[in-house]
């Protein structure tokens, strides 16, 4: 993006921040299935600059699954405001990432309507 600051900067800024002057708060949760290095800091130093209080919660690389399907996880202790359920296409969809046409249309719906029954459910 034009005029964004590197990643590093976040990073380092993450480690200064003050909630001294926030006029809000807000708890973001961020569950992945690669790893989010980074976005974290980054989404606490934005909202910083807005004079919002960010708390987040991370979940271990690739535990979105079990922490969805675990209503004692850390997830749902952590009671979030909003969560960035980020998932790689490949993952899901497998060697029908590479494939996606060597199985009929009806199959393909019915794979995603499943995939999306597991991810909504």
């Amino acid at each position: 993006m034009f005029g964004e600051e590197k990643l590093s900067t976040y990073l380092n800024r993450s480690k200064l921040l003050s909630n001294v002057d926030c006029e809000n708060k807000i708890r973001v949760a961020i569950l992945g299935s690669f790893t989010l290095n980074g976005l974290e800091e980054t989404i606490r130093v934005k909202c910083s600059d807005k004079k919002i209080q960010c708390s987040t919660y991370i979940a271990g690389y690739n535990q979105y699954n079990q922490e969805i399907l675990d209503e004692k996880s850390e997830f749902y202790k952590f009671f979030s405001d909003i969560t960035f359920l980020i998932i790689d296409t490949r993952n899901v969809l497998g060697e029908l990432f590479f494939n996606p046409y060597s199985i009929s249309v009806e199959d393909r719906k019915q794979f995603v309507k499943t995939k999306s029954d597991e991810i909504i459910n």
